[in-house]
């Protein structure tokens, strides 16, 4: 748990660090016609080019540093979360009845955690910084950001609003099947017995 909690906070600042580079092409441009084109200089081109390469490298290692940190605190969470869930799967089956989910569900949140969702998720809070940044360019590319920012929140609610029933309805379908597939190969050796398993 404790280191958990250590990673979390890196993690939160690797994301601020990552999405203030993502501004390093957008600013490289602006500084290409205001600076290199205006004074024809190949030295500010140069080393504009090199912090560019700079911020991009440093962009692709945090990346990869929040995807590791990510792996760690999912793996945390599966070995906080099987050995428990194993238990309470054999004190179920021991009193007659069966968990349909179980570690299914522990490998859904394992995976939910160490993939690009949950970036998607660390990345989001920052959307308003870029967005500020727009406005500061000037405000009519901040009105545009602003409505398009709008306009992605309002479409991913009505495909959440039309996709949730029948995703759910999938997955609990799915869950059965497991379930009847698990009790199905629980019993072969009584199915063989029968001659059923051909």
């Amino acid at each position: 748990m404790h280191l958990a909690r250590r990673q979390v906070p890196a993690l939160l600042l690797f994301s601020l660090l990552a999405n203030l580079l993502l501004l390093a092409s957008t600013v490289y441009m602006l500084q290409i016609y205001d600076r290199v084109l205006s004074s024809g200089s190949i030295d500010t081109l140069m080393w504009l080019t090199l912090a560019v390469i700079a911020a991009i490298a440093v962009y692709g290692m945090l990346e990869q540093a929040r995807r590791m940190i990510l792996g760690h605190i999912s793996q945390w969470l599966d070995d906080q979360l099987s050995v428990p869930v194993i238990e309470r799967a054999m004190e179920a089956r021991l009193a007659g009845s069966s968990l349909e989910a179980g570690l299914k569900d522990v490998a859904d949140l394992r995976g939910f955690v160490a993939a690009d969702g949950m970036l998607t998720f660390l990345d989001a809070p920052w959307t308003p910084v870029f967005l500020a940044f727009m406005w500061l360019l000037h405000p009519a590319l901040g009105l545009v950001g602003i409505a398009g920012a709008v306009l992605l929140f309002c479409g991913a609610l009505a495909n959440d609003f039309l996709t949730r029933r029948k995703g759910q309805e999938a997955s609990l379908g799915l869950r059965r099947n497991q379930a009847a597939a698990s009790q199905y190969v629980d019993g072969a050796e009584t199915l063989r017995s029968l001659g059923m398993s051909e």
